[in-house]
């Protein structure tokens, strides 16, 4: 385990692209995305050889999901539902969406938000519920 001295360690891995390092005793990792814009997540661990091996299969999963053109990050449900609120609003202001029901939208969002607010949204899951 690290003790007091490591609180700044940082290490890059992959030519650079990939940052290693500790916030409050937990490793975590900055995987650079392009275009001057990156991804920090949580590696969730305090043992170094682990952080290492799960940043570098971090690293390898955001190359393939580059190479078959999936979304880099998965959105939350709710995030989806708030898009999709936002459109409907808009659409609704316009006049160009006449099969609305203000007060049945609000009733089934607030249904959907409270069993689906932390669902994650993945293209698979994306593509089932279109079929």
């Amino acid at each position: 385990m690290l003790g007091e001295k490591d609180v700044g360690f940082e290490e890059k891995l992959m030519e650079g692209k990939v940052l290693l390092f500790l916030r409050n005793g937990i490793f975590q990792v900055r995987l650079y995305k392009g275009n001057r814009q990156y991804i920090y997540k949580s590696l969730k661990t305090r043992d170094l050889a682990k952080a290492r091996d799960l940043a570098i299969r971090a690293y390898y999963e955001l190359e393939f999901r580059k190479e078959e053109q999936l979304p880099l990050q998965i959105k939350r449900f709710s995030d989806v539902l708030n898009e999709y609120e936002r459109l409907r609003e808009s659409q609704n202001a316009r006049g160009t969406y006449r099969h609305s029901n203000k007060a049945n939208q609000q009733q089934t969002s607030d249904f959907r938000r409270r069993f689906t607010s932390t669902v994650p949204v993945s293209l698979p899951f994306v593509c089932a519920a279109l079929k």
